[in-house]
């Protein structure tokens, strides 16, 4: 089914179960280039951990739903000091990447983020994802800060090496989301 109508909202209680099952879907996808097989099978939905990031003060979890309610994606951002703002996950099913349904996402953090007061923005991306590297770098003009280990899975079944990413002006980060989006 074609992904061309959709909206954006706050994630609420309810949407926990979906979240969860589509993180896991959207990661095993995700990944399966990058981990063994074992570790994607060990990938299992953890729809206690989704409502808690749901009611975090601390959080603030976004949806993309077709009419009716499926959910196609999701992000969920969060502030972790004075003025610092990290985009913590964001998923979104295979059939809707390119559908601008993720930049979608990821606006709607930083607005929220911008509200909350932040100022600035952080973000870690698997190195061996490189269409996600390029559209963070090279399209929304993400600075890279380091290198980082990303631990996968519960159990820890992987460390992948990750790429952090930065933005010292939310507003300029706004500003190119904004500009993605028309």
């Amino acid at each position: 089914m074609p992904c061309n109508d959709w909206a954006v909202r706050p994630a609420v209680a309810g949407d926990a179960d979906a979240i969860a099952s589509l993180h896991v879907d959207v990661a095993r996808e995700v990944y399966a280039d990058l981990v063994t097989l074992e570790c994607l099978a060990s990938f299992a939905p953890d729809v206690a951990a989704a409502a808690r990031d749901i009611a975090n003060p601390r959080h603030f979890v976004v949806v993309g739903v077709r009419p009716g309610g499926d959910v196609l994606g999701y992000a969920d951002g969060g502030t972790y000091a004075p003025g610092d703002g990290a985009l913590l996950e964001i998923w979104v099913t295979a059939e809707c990447r390119g559908s601008r349904l993720g930049t979608a996402l990821f606006r709607a953090v930083v607005q929220e983020l911008g509200a909350r007061g932040c100022t600035r923005l952080i973000l870690v991306v698997a190195e061996g994802l490189a269409r996600a590297r390029e559209f963070y770098g090279r399209k929304l003009g993400g600075i890279v800060l380091g290198n980082v280990r990303i631990a996968l899975g519960y159990d820890v079944c992987a460390e992948l090496a990750g790429v952090q990413y930065g933005w010292p002006n939310l507003a300029d980060l706004q500003a190119r989301l904004d500009a993605l989006l028309g």
